[in-house]
């Protein structure tokens, strides 16, 4: 097994998910499927891999060892590919005007969040957003005279790509295209999303099934069950922020200053601010143009993703992601707006102002980041077990750093689940915490080897439960972490 980061958390926890992936493939021989991806005992398949399967294919080396340069290869490409569109559009003699859109498309702050998942190891997201921009062009070129045909082949053809290699590309070219054929009284912009479907469908049909049972069951289960417990209990209301909880967050400060604080930070609405100056200020000078009425293309996509920002952001809703992910798709026409509406020195002022913003931003970060280190943990369990080996553990964040190394058991969000009360067996009404019930009951299932505990997430009452329950051996404790040995001489009754 090849060297993963050496177990290094300064990666986000999915990051380690995502290399799982890459050794599934890689070990089943480069077959485009892949079983149990979050966990040992996930039921569907429900994750696109289309990204993974080109990585293990042939940047298996580069891509475990070197994450970060997997990110920006894909990033310059992306950058390749907006020139291509840029001397479609305003042609190659342009050298100025060209610099400029450059400059202004790497200088969005929203580009650098540090949560953004392409920041923080292996991720689908660049690879995502990279085809969600290219849909964009293409459907940008299907209403150029005489690119219809060729604007929903391309349109297809990405759409077909996203479906199968990223879920969150996929999700914004279906509602792009939903709202555009509202918009433009265009029903056939429907079609590369129902063709993609029937094409995936066609060429791996058993794969495909299992796919869509397990993409309907997870976002069954975050709409009913987890967002309640997990985003919404976080954040009740993007809106409501701004007139309850920001200032009970505010009255807090003393307490918890940082967490009050980025709180706030993170508001969608304000990540859409100040993430996204270039927006704002197009859109002010092209109210005042005062020709709403004749609004031209650019203007009307961008003011799609925003009504798709609008309806993510509301309660019903949420659990389809960040929405204002959704206007991050749409950073080349914002750039070439910007520069067609806005006049030169606000255009130089507005990008020194996002540039310094990205620099303090990430030396304020920089100061305040406090990953948890779990490379002491990792390189005990890997030199002291076998990697066929069964865990689990009541802190649900950490078992994703397990899983490229053991099987590890955990809720399956792939699963059917009849009511929340099934579901919070698992949980307790908190996601990041496995219960001491769901825990037997994998025990149960699957005979686990290793049951590893974070004792800051159990009452002492679930922690005699467990013991009561169980016949546990206490073989090491590391960073407040106890790993425990299951012994078969006692079962649960």
């Amino acid at each position: 097994m090849d060297n993963k980061n050496n177990g290094s958390s300064h990666f986000g926890s999915d990051h380690y998910v995502h290399i799982s992936i890459l050794d599934k493939i890689k070990s089943n021989k480069y077959q485009f499927s892949v079983k149990r991806i979050n966990g040992y005992n996930e039921e569907n398949t429900a994750y696109p891999i289309l990204f993974h399967w080109l990585l293990a294919r042939f940047f298996y080396s580069s891509t475990v060892n070197r994450p970060n340069r997997i990110n920006f290869v894909i990033n310059v490409i992306a950058l390749l590919f907006f020139n291509f569109f840029l001397g479609y559009f305003v042609g190659i003699q342009d050298w100025y005007f060209i610099f400029k859109a450059n400059l202004l498309y790497v200088s969005f702050p929203f580009s650098y969040l540090s949560w953004n998942a392409k920041n923080v190891g292996l991720s689908a997201r660049g690879f995502g957003l990279l085809v969600g921009q290219l849909f964009t062009y293409s459907l940008v070129f299907y209403f150029e005279d005489g690119g219809i045909l060729i604007g929903l082949l391309l349109m297809t053809i990405l759409s077909f790509i996203a479906l199968l290699g990223s879920q969150f590309a996929f999700q914004y070219s279906f509602f792009i295209s939903i709202v555009a054929s509202i918009i433009f009284s265009k029903v056939e912009l429907l079609a590369p999303s129902l063709l993609s479907i029937t094409l995936f469908l066609v060429c791996f049909p058993k794969l495909s099934i299992e796919f869509f049972k397990g993409q309907y069951n997870h976002k069954r289960n975050y709409a009913l069950f987890l967002a309640p417990v997990f985003i919404l209990k976080a954040r009740p209301s993007i809106y409501r922020d701004f007139i309850y909880d920001f200032w009970v967050k505010l009255s807090q400060l003393k307490k918890e200053r940082v967490k009050a604080l980025y709180y706030i930070y993170s508001n969608p609405i304000l990540e859409l601010i100040y993430g996204f100056p270039f927006l704002w200020v197009f859109l002010y000078y092209r109210i005042n143009e005062r020709l709403l009425v004749q609004l031209d293309l650019f203007s009307i996509l961008i003011g799609s993703s925003l009504l798709i920002f609008f309806l993510i952001s509301l309660r019903p809703l949420r659990f389809l992601g960040e929405p204002q992910r959704y206007v991050e798709f749409m950073i080349p026409l914002i750039s070439i707006s910007f520069l067609h509406y806005v006049p030169d020195l606000i255009q130089y002022v507005v990008i020194i102002a996002s540039i310094l913003f990205i620099f303090l931003t990430k030396f304020v970060f920089k100061s305040f980041k406090n990953h948890s280190n779990f490379n002491e943990m990792i390189s005990f369990l890997t030199n002291n077990f076998d990697k066929k080996i069964l865990i689990s553990s009541n802190d649900s964040n950490f078992s994703k750093f397990l899983i490229p190394y053991f099987n590890v058991v955990k809720t399956d969000l792939t699963r059917y689940y009849r009511n929340v009360d099934e579901f919070n067996f698992y949980h307790n009404n908190d996601y990041a915490i496995q219960s001491v019930r769901g825990l037997l009951a994998f025990h149960k299932q699957h005979q686990l080897n290793l049951i590893i505990i974070n004792p800051n997430l159990y009452a002492q009452m679930d922690m005699d439960k467990l013991h009561s329950e169980l016949n546990l051996k206490r073989i090491n404790t590391i960073n407040n972490y106890i790993i425990y040995k299951t012994l078969d001489d006692k079962r649960i009754s």
